[in-house]
């Protein structure tokens, strides 16, 4: 597990156009990289995407709706509240799922900053 330094971040972005099962498996953010706090925010171009996130076992949302955003499905993740969001103490394992059940781009913004 790579420790990051207090105030340093890691993001992860990716777009999605099918169901998809443990999106963050090859990144850098299968784990949590240390104390601090992972946000994640999700959005669509259809109405009916759905995404499910688990942190160290814990589901903080299940099946959840993501909103619908339009063509390009954009993010500012600076102006919007995240889908989810916790703290972490290091190491607990990072699972989130994607579901598509109409054809969609589905985008995934998931952000740590270590404490």
């Amino acid at each position: 597990m790579q420790r990051l330094a207090p105030g340093a971040s890691k993001r992860v972005e990716e777009i999605f156009t099918a169901t998809e099962a443990d999106v963050l498996r090859d990144t850098d953010l299968r784990q949590a990289p240390g104390p601090g706090a992972i946000g994640f925010w999700g959005a669509s171009d259809v109405v009916d995407s759905t995404i499910s996130i688990r942190v160290g076992g814990i589901s903080l949302i299940n099946a959840q709706v993501v909103p619908d955003r339009g063509t390009d499905s954009p993010i500012n993740e600076n102006d919007q509240a995240p889908t989810a969001m916790t703290p972490t103490v290091g190491g607990e394992l990072i699972q989130v799922d994607v579901v598509e059940a109409t054809a969609m781009n589905m985008r995934l913004v998931v952000i740590f900053i270590g404490a």
